[in-house]
């Protein structure tokens, strides 16, 4: 099959399984088929990460776990954040609440925590 015809399959399924599953290819197979006739699937799963597109829709869309997706977007040299990276309080006011000698659990009233989150963040 040229190299036009493999990309213009693939473009048109929209979906490395799909195209892996309409040739009766592996995965692996298909991706280096796809690579070999000019488009670097890989690199095009990582675009659509960078501009927006999540992890689940892209495992939903091409077929690998989550996890896949992620190596591969890793593989490209981007760096994805762990989930939950982002802390879900004011951290400097926790530390300020500690340093003024409040309790663990007047803290986590204060600022709505729960008492385990205050602890965590003590011992961090």
């Amino acid at each position: 099959m040229p190299g036009e015809e493999i990309v213009s399959l693939y473009r048109e399924l929209a979906s490395l399984d799909a195209f892996a599953k309409h040739l009766s290819l592996t995965r692996k197979t298909a991706i280096y088929k796809i690579r070999t006739a000019g488009v670097d699937v890989i690199e095009e799963i990582a675009v659509a990460w960078q501009n927006g597109l999540a992890l689940r829709h892209l495992s939903a869309q091409h077929g690998p776990l989550p996890q896949t997706i992620s190596k591969w977007i890793k593989s490209t040299g981007r760096q994805i954040k762990p989930r939950n990276s982002n802390p879900k309080y004011d951290q400097r006011r926790l530390q300020e609440c500690f340093e003024l000698g409040w309790t663990t659990n007047r803290i986590a009233k204060t600022m709505g925590l729960s008492w385990s989150t205050v602890q965590n963040a003590r011992s961090a």
